[in-house]
């Protein structure tokens, strides 16, 4: 038997890999198989998702804030009118974008991101 060799193009098929195997092993049918797929493919979206776990750092949004930079694959909490919200930048790519884009109503901050050192640089 040849053994498989397996390269892994992003973090979201690592994700892929390991909920379908599991699913797998728990007798999971082609409909669950196609839901943990749009779920590993909605979590690398453009701009990555939101985060249930802890943030690296915390940023605050104030009526000044023109724009924030981030680091792709990092945690932010990012507070603002009295609220906040955890996201994971796993972004596809590196090009900025509003703010607006997942923090509805925050309008007029540009997000910055940077290449993670992993990836190497732009």
């Amino acid at each position: 038997m040849t053994p498989t060799r397996l390269v892994f193009t992003s973090m979201a098929a690592v994700a892929l890999l390991s909920s379908g195997t599991s699913a797998l092993a728990r007798g999971a049918s082609n409909g669950d198989m196609a839901a943990t797929r749009a779920a590993a493919e909605a979590q690398e979206s453009r701009y990555g998702h939101p985060s249930p776990g802890p943030a690296d750092r915390t940023v605050v949004i104030g009526p000044d804030t023109d724009w924030i930079n981030v680091t792709r694959l990092e945690t932010v909490k990012i507070r603002y009118d009295g609220q906040a919200t955890t996201w994971t930048f796993n972004t596809m790519g590196t090009r900025p974008f509003p703010l607006s884009k997942i923090v509805p109503g925050v309008e007029g901050v540009t997000v910055y991101v940077s290449e993670h050192p992993m990836y190497g640089q732009n």
